[in-house]
């Protein structure tokens, strides 16, 4: 039987299961992303190594779309790409609930201090608490092979290097894991001490400590992320109070209040509920936070 042309096509288009269409897509929004000021086209081109025709066509339709706009003679990303998700609502009702002991954290390490969940291979982090410190290249989310409280999340899955053969580790920088095999026996390691490092593996001036929070059933609901310069961070000095804070924010989220409240928070995305749940658990009100900092302070001194 002859072959239609229009299978032809769709058969050149999608080859071993990969659509060249959308990978250019994706990639656009990539180049997108990794520019805070706006791209011009021949930019873009050049960025993702496309003609600048093809370019044009895909940004036409990303634009129509919502997921880009134009700003002046180039583009940036569009407000579709900035919808809240329900990964990093559920960070925030994280932070909220936990604030005491993250300001308590970042009062003693002066790093950017946060909580990141993960879903779906990608760690989605909470605002950062940050003043002397702050990495402006920052954006999220994060593959969870190059974040420290992403590989904490990896480290307790079971089959997840079956899984991650599946797919390619994609290289940030030139210190971030590829190998499947590297990524297992670090792995190994962050189950055993229950810390995970990122060392300039997503950007190459970061460095970020993480130690898993663990809610009433004993397993890990978040990671509490400090991150700072890579060249002057101790890594083993945030790591100890790293652990401190995260021991006492898995005590008060096993208590039976805090766990009723984490599943109201978890599963209502709608901002008067995070407010109230802010209100209700301690983690909004400053005064309230900032005393309690001040207690552990003096209690150290």
């Amino acid at each position: 039987m002859r072959e239609q042309p229009c299978q032809a096509s769709d058969r050149a288009e999608t080859q071993g299961g990969f659509t060249r269409s959308v990978d250019r897509a994706l990639s656009l929004l990539e180049a997108l992303a990794a520019h805070g000021s706006p791209s011009s086209l021949s930019g873009l081109a050049r960025a993702t190594s496309l003609s600048k025709a093809t370019v044009h066509r895909i940004l036409n339709t990303l634009v129509a779309r919502g997921f880009a706009e134009r700003a002046g003679d180039g583009y940036t990303l569009g407000n579709q790409m900035f919808q809240p998700r329900p990964e990093a609502i559920r960070a925030a009702a994280l932070q909220r609930k936990l604030m005491p002991f993250l300001l308590s954290l970042y009062e003693r390490t002066h790093s950017a201090v946060s909580v990141g969940v993960l879903h779906r291979g990608y760690v989605f982090y909470s605002d950062r608490l940050h003043h002397q410190w702050h990495n402006d290249s920052f954006r999220q989310p994060v593959p969870a092979h190059c974040s420290a409280v992403g590989k904490l999340f990896l480290s307790y899955e079971h089959d997840v290097i079956a899984g991650l053969a599946e797919r390619e580790l994609k290289r940030f920088t030139a210190m971030t894991i590829t190998r499947v095999g590297d990524l297992s026996c670090e792995l190994t390691i962050v189950r055993r001490k229950s810390v995970a490092y990122s060392h300039g593996e997503y950007l190459r001036d970061e460095a970020e400590v993480a130690v898993p929070i663990f809610g009433a059933d004993r397993r890990i609901v978040a990671g509490m992320s400090v991150a700072g310069p890579v060249n002057s961070m101790n890594l083993d000095a945030v790591r100890m109070e790293a652990s401190q804070s995260a021991q006492k924010a898995s005590h008060y989220l096993s208590q039976p209040t805090a766990l009723g409240l984490s599943q109201r928070c978890d599963s209502q995305y709608d901002g008067a509920m995070l407010e109230t749940c802010g209100q209700l658990e301690g983690g909004v009100p400053s005064q309230r936070a900032s005393s309690g900092a001040a207690a552990m302070r003096a209690r150290s001194n």
